[in-house]
Formats: C-alpha cells, structure tokens, sequence
C-alpha cells in the first residue's frame, strides 16, 4: 500500500490552503480529537469567507466514533454539517 498521501498531508500548510479558498469552510471536529479546539480556531479564522465555522460535538473523536456502537456522535456531525449547508450555501 502506497502511504505517500500521509507525507504529503503533513506537509501541507492547511491555512495557506484555506487562505485561498472564496467558499466558506466548515471545520467538524470532536471534544476528543488529536486537533485542539484552539488550533481548528486558528484555521477558520485563516479562512478567507467570513460564514466559515467551526462545529464541535462533544466526546467525539477523530473519526467521530464511527467505529464504534456509539452512532450519536457521528450522525450529531453529520446533522450539524447538513444543517450548516442549507444556511450556508
């Protein structure tokens, strides 16, 4: 398996990118993420459109439990994300 993608994530510069970006931007991340609310804070506020967000759904994780029996936290993002789009866009 080719794992050249993960290198190339990690190398990438998120606020640049989203710097460029002229839609809004919405960012999911859980209470138990590997990112910091603090650090997902400083991308949205990187973002160049102003509707961009941040959701953040407590005692979820990086893969919003999705591997697990607890369907709540994934299907909570998955709402908030929908519900965000019919606002947004």
């Amino acid at each position: 398996m080719n794992f050249q993608w993960i290198k190339e994530v990690e190398a990438l510069d998120i606020r640049a990118e989203v710097a460029k970006i002229d839609a809004p931007v919405l960012t999911v991340i859980g209470s138990e993420d590997f990112f910091t609310v603090e650090d997902v804070e400083k991308t949205i506020r990187a973002c160049k459109n102003p509707a961009s967000r941040m959701f953040m759904i407590p005692g979820g994780n990086h893969t919003f439990r999705a591997l697990t029996k607890d369907t709540r936290v994934f299907y909570e993002g998955a709402n908030a994300t929908i519900k965000w789009f019919k606002e947004t866009l």
